[in-house]
């Protein structure tokens, strides 16, 4: 089955998955629908920030907002997201190892050959966020984002 994968488009079949997803139903419908996501991807709905029958859609559902006070912070060191620790480590010859031993360049990762090199000797950490997993990404300090790439690949 896997090795049918590599022979599907994956941007094409990511696109599309993407406006299934976001369909709005008619809220009966749409709250068995959210349910069904809920119970086959074990995700606690009372975690959410609203009621199920809030979310137009599977999609709406999936980046959903968590109850107030649901996470506290209570420590100095904070992950930006509510995912697993998949991988860490140090940079190295401007490699950094990324999901199931593969590795990648920096700088591909970046787009940005020179200012890959300013982050060897650095450390890494790779966040695996699961359907699971509130998908939001907070920053543990402040500051104001100074610019935004997008880096082309697969999907």
């Amino acid at each position: 089955m896997y090795r049918f994968l590599r022979y599907v488009p994956k941007n094409h079949l990511s696109r599309t998955v993407g406006r299934l997803v976001h369909l709005r139903w008619p809220q009966p419908v749409a709250r068995r629908l959210v349910r069904w996501f809920a119970n086959a991807f074990e995700i606690d709905i009372d975690e959410a920030g609203q009621p199920a029958h809030h979310y137009p859609s599977i999609g709406h559902f999936f980046v959903r907002d968590l109850r107030e006070g649901l996470r506290p912070i209570e420590s100095d060191f904070v992950s930006p997201v509510d995912g697993t620790l998949r991988s860490f480590g140090v940079v190295s010859g401007g490699r950094l190892e990324q999901i199931k031993g593969k590795s990648y360049t920096v700088a591909r990762f970046l787009g940005d050959d020179d200012g890959a090199k300013r982050y060897e000797g650095g450390v890494f950490f790779n966040l695996y966020l699961s359907p699971q997993d509130y998908h939001h990404v907070h920053s543990p300090i402040g500051g104001a984002i100074a610019r935004s790439v997008h880096i082309p690949g697969k999907l």
